[in-house]
């Protein structure tokens, strides 16, 4: 095959593939102006459509699809809609204790509050008091506390909590490291469900 019969054979590939492109975006434009009910603006009737216009007709078609949807909702409302949640279940508790102390476990009561303080100092203290505002105080009978060692604690509150309320207070804690005379404190907070 000499060079002239080659250059006219790719010429005509580049043609048969440019048609074949230019047909396939017609059929395409054809069926995507079907579809959402536009008009061809350039084309061959509904067979062809090169160019259309998603923007006018589009748009009213997605608009009564969504003013179809609305009115499914509000006819619905049981079948979609869930009510809200309630506060008093979504309720989240905790304890923290400053470093270098730890709240491990902890408990509110309508009788006081519990708390199991663990003692990451890491050598041993004496526990002098421990204070939960919006209850009370106390002073550990046990108040030696190893290091790594946790140590149960009660503080009484001062007047009865009532179940069910949600209970919030400041920690404090006063403690002496082994051989030291300096007193320190470290801060916390609980909010707790009082239970029975």
């Amino acid at each position: 095959m000499d060079k002239r019969a080659q250059s006219l054979l790719i010429g005509v590939s580049f043609l048969i593939i440019i048609l074949f492109l230019i047909l396939t975006w017609g059929f395409l434009g054809s069926k995507d102006s079907s579809e959402i009910k536009t008009s061809c603006k350039i084309g061959i009737g509904n067979f062809l459509c090169f160019k259309w216009d998603k923007n006018l007709t589009g748009s009213e078609a997605i608009r009564e699809g969504a003013i179809n949807n609305l009115e499914e909702l509000s006819n619905n409302k049981e079948k979609y809609m869930s009510p809200l949640p309630n506060p008093q279940s979504q309720f989240i508790s905790a304890c923290f204790i400053s470093a270098p102390l730890g709240c491990s476990e902890y408990e509110v009561t309508s009788k006081g509050i519990r708390i199991i303080m663990l003692n990451g100092v890491g050598t041993s203290i004496n526990i002098n008091s421990i204070s939960v505002t919006n209850c009370g105080e106390t002073s550990p009978d046990q108040n030696q506390l190893s290091a790594g060692d946790t140590l149960d604690t009660q503080v009484n509150c001062s007047q009865e909590l009532i179940q069910g309320d949600k209970f919030s207070g400041n920690i404090i804690i006063k403690y002496l490291k082994s051989g030291k005379t300096i007193e320190e404190t470290v801060n916390g907070e609980i909010v707790a469900r009082v239970t029975g």
